[in-house]
């Protein structure tokens, strides 16, 4: 919706006015912008076919990761639950950054070589 607001202010002897629209945001109109983004947000990730090699996308789904880790599901759940990987939760599926499960591989390599 647009409106039409219109405001006066004085400066020094001079009376100014000023037109400008103002538009309202209505929970239709995010509820749209939230279906049109998550349409959109799929399409992306789709495009990122299940032929594609996890190392060459940017963004893995869980069971990739686990594969990627060696470990279960189960250890990649209490993984994010104490903070120790980063994830990204879009409506039900979570995503995990290749460029973060890249730098937890190095750091707890690191660690592993000073034992």
């Amino acid at each position: 919706m647009n409106l039409k607001n219109v405001f006066h202010f004085c400066c020094g002897n001079q009376k100014h006015k000023i037109s400008m629209a103002v538009n309202i945001l209505t929970t239709d109109d995010l509820q749209k912008f939230k279906d049109e983004f998550f349409a959109e947000f799929k399409l992306m990730i789709n495009r990122q076919t299940k032929s594609d090699s996890p190392n060459k996308r940017e963004w893995l789904r869980t069971k990739e990761v686990c594969k990627m880790l060696g470990i279960s599901l189960s250890k990649l759940q209490y993984m994010r639950d104490n903070g120790e990987i980063k994830f990204t939760r879009i409506g039900g599926t979570i995503f995990y950054s290749l460029e973060e499960i890249n730098k937890l591989l190095s750091s707890n390599s690191n660690q592993l070589k000073a034992f």
